[in-house]
């Protein structure tokens, strides 16, 4: 499977990447062998490596690596996605009550986008209790939004599997994908037209900080009485302020 054109992976892309593999495994494994798996020089592999050790990140066992999923590093990335949370909260409510949509806030977590938090009408609930809180990112605004805006997730991802269809709608050929997340990134916002959930339709914006999407901002509703493009300005207007809130708290993801 292609992965859609981007700029060359910068260090964080390839550090994140590393990780990726690291994660998906479930013993140890050296240098040589993730430089074949990843495409990336051998050299620059271990010194990244080295880096994610002192960091504690990364375990080394001899001269193996495997991924330091210790209850410290799962407690540290919860207690961001807290902080996260929090910041961001005002915004969600900021959306809600000007569109009176269901408004969320998602985040990326190895291959999946990952909902933190929503706010919606109380005639939403059957649908937010019907999904889940990962999602594919392929099928969702949210997701393309981070596919678009995030090289490392996007490689991650797109490598990983084929694209599953969860609706007649949803779309599954990696050159239309291509073509999709690259309109998102000339538009700064994605939208998702009933190919998640039938019936329903969504426009996300990213949250960006060094040009690079650490979460997004979207907005849901019935497909009857919800126009994507209606709310995409104002959604982009709030997820660049909560990004500025983002960076103001000195909050990393």
């Amino acid at each position: 499977m292609s992965v859609p054109r981007s700029p060359s992976m910068g260090t964080v892309d390839k550090a994140a990447l590393l990780l990726a593999h690291l994660e998906a495994r479930a013993d140890s494994c050296g240098v040589s062998e993730l430089a074949r798996s990843t495409g990336i020089a051998k050299s620059t592999v271990h010194r990244l490596l080295a880096t994610l050790v002192r960091n504690g990140v990364v375990e080394r066992t001899d001269r193996k690596y495997r991924s330091a999923s210790s209850s410290d590093w799962a407690a540290i990335r919860e207690h961001r996605f807290r902080r996260l949370v929090t910041i961001v909260k005002p915004f969600l409510l900021r959306l809600y009550e000007q569109t009176g949509h269901s408004a969320s806030l998602v985040a990326h977590l190895a291959t999946q986008a990952l909902v933190l938090d929503v706010v919606y009408p109380a005639a939403f609930t059957e649908t937010i209790l019907a999904t889940t809180a990962t999602v594919d990112p392929h099928c969702s605004a949210s997701g393309k939004v981070l596919l678009a805006h995030d090289t490392g997730f996007a490689r991650r991802y797109l490598t990983a599997g084929g694209l599953r269809a969860y609706t007649p709608h949803t779309l599954t050929d990696p050159g239309r994908l291509a073509v999709e997340l690259a309109g998102v990134r000339i538009r700064g916002y994605a939208v998702d037209r009933q190919e998640q959930v039938l019936g329903i339709a969504a426009v996300a914006a990213p949250l960006i900080h060094a040009g690079t999407a650490f979460g997004s901002l979207s907005l849901a509703g019935l497909v009857a009485r919800f126009q994507p493009d209606d709310h995409a300005s104002l959604l982009r207007q709030v997820a660049v302020d909560a990004a500025a809130a983002v960076r103001r708290h000195g909050l990393t993801m």
